[in-house]
């Protein structure tokens, strides 16, 4: 269900930079899923391969952050997705169990629903200098990544 691309690497210089984006290079993204799809009539996506899983996803970084062979002074889980959590009850008690550990969980909405960023805002965001970023188009995954990092950097300090 959840899997590690790459596993935890300290990035200090530009060649472990360029070792981690070459190792994330080989895998492929299905970008298929950036459109609109059906719906059950309670809301919850009628395909199962379409699920949104946003609490399995917040619990499952949550756990990798105690298996981090670094130290770190802040943790950060980015959470990507377009829908809202269709699996089981929602976020918000996944959210609050990891800030509630010290973990800053930030939102990036990728498409132009903007009542979905305010879902985010509400039911996903969390933690100091947290925040949402909602990403329009496929086109602008690569600069929202520049400003995510720059977001977190900053706040980090």
């Amino acid at each position: 269900r959840f899997e590690v691309l790459v596993p935890w690497s300290l990035i200090g210089s530009t060649d472990g930079a360029e070792r981690v984006a070459s190792a994330l290079r080989r895998f492929e993204i299905d970008r298929s899923t950036w459109a609109r799809h059906g719906h059950d009539s309670d809301g919850r996506l009628s395909r199962p391969d379409f699920r949104t899983d946003i609490s399995g996803a917040i619990d499952f970084a949550a756990k990798l952050e105690l298996l981090a062979p670094y130290a770190s002074s802040r943790t950060v889980i980015n959470i990507a997705a377009n829908g809202r959590d269709n699996v089981a009850d929602g976020p918000r008690a996944a959210r609050d169990r990891a800030v509630a550990s010290g973990i800053v969980i930030n939102g990036l909405v990728m498409g132009d629903k903007d009542a979905l960023a305010d879902y985010f805002r509400e039911h996903v965001q969390g933690g100091g200098g947290s925040f949402v970023l909602q990403i329009r188009e496929p086109a602008a995954v690569t600069q929202a990544m520049v400003e995510k990092l720059l977001r977190d950097l900053i706040a980090a300090r």
